[in-house]
């Protein structure tokens, strides 16, 4: 069967245009680089004293990404954001934030907080880990 050039051109370019969308799944890391940090340090938080940080995801890639889950290895630090899936648009951003439980717990914490994310187009889907550290201080701040 002979196949015209013209056909084979278009072969090629659809090859190259479904692997060029589908890179994130083959990219063992492709979660990670949507992250902008790769720790969570509170540092030294005094008792009661307010503590968070932001998370941001940057969506580098075509396809629409989920955040199906946010989780963490302890109660001494929870996700803000309670209802799942979190949509992030092809070429958005979006923060998430990270508070540290300065009332119930104090001394050393260290933990890891866990970000699932999907591209549901190839079903490709990861948890990244990333570790927490703060030392909760047993002085009081008053407001």
């Amino acid at each position: 069967m002979l196949v015209s050039p013209a056909i084979r051109l278009l072969s090629a370019f659809c090859l190259i245009a479904f692997v060029a969308t589908s890179a994130s799944a083959q990219d063992p890391f492709w979660a990670e680089k949507m992250l902008d940090r790769k720790d969570f340090k509170f540092g030294s938080v005094a008792k009661g004293g307010d503590a968070t940080l932001r998370l941001n995801v940057r969506n580098i890639y075509k396809e629409d990404i989920q955040i199906t889950n946010l989780g963490t290895g302890c109660s001494c630090v929870s996700w803000d954001e309670k209802t799942y899936p979190i949509i992030v648009p092809s070429g958005k951003e979006i923060a998430l934030t990270l508070r540290l439980d300065t009332i119930r717990y104090d001394g050393e914490r260290k933990s890891a907080a866990k970000v699932s994310l999907l591209e549901p187009t190839l079903g490709s889907a990861k948890t990244v880990e990333i570790p927490v550290e703060a030392y909760i201080r047993k002085d009081i701040v008053l407001a």
